[in-house]
């Protein structure tokens, strides 16, 4: 039986339709794709971080104390790495 659901294409990224504006700084373009790729590291690892606790809540619900005390870790390790990251911006801002 043939699906009568019908799929709108999404269009590839492109510079004309990227929803987030440029970094515009004096330091450059070359630092400004640093600083960027530094804010694309920190949302990375703080989604990471979002998962672990996710993950570590529900160990918590089950009793799983193994678990939980990894996931807790993993989750105190991505939020430490994500602020590092913002200090070093802060810093290079001042």
């Amino acid at each position: 039986m043939a699906s009568s659901i019908k799929v709108k294409a999404q269009p590839a990224p492109s510079p004309a339709n990227d929803p987030l504006p440029p970094f515009y700084s004096a330091r450059g373009a070359v630092a400004d794709d640093l600083i960027a790729q530094r804010r694309e590291f920190i949302a990375e690892q703080l989604h990471k971080a979002v998962c672990e606790a996710n993950l570590a809540w529900g160990c918590a619900e089950i009793g799983n104390d193994h678990g939980l005390k990894y996931h807790v870790q993993r989750m105190a390790a991505h939020a430490r790495q994500a602020v590092d990251v913002t200090n070093a911006l802060d810093r290079e801002a001042t």
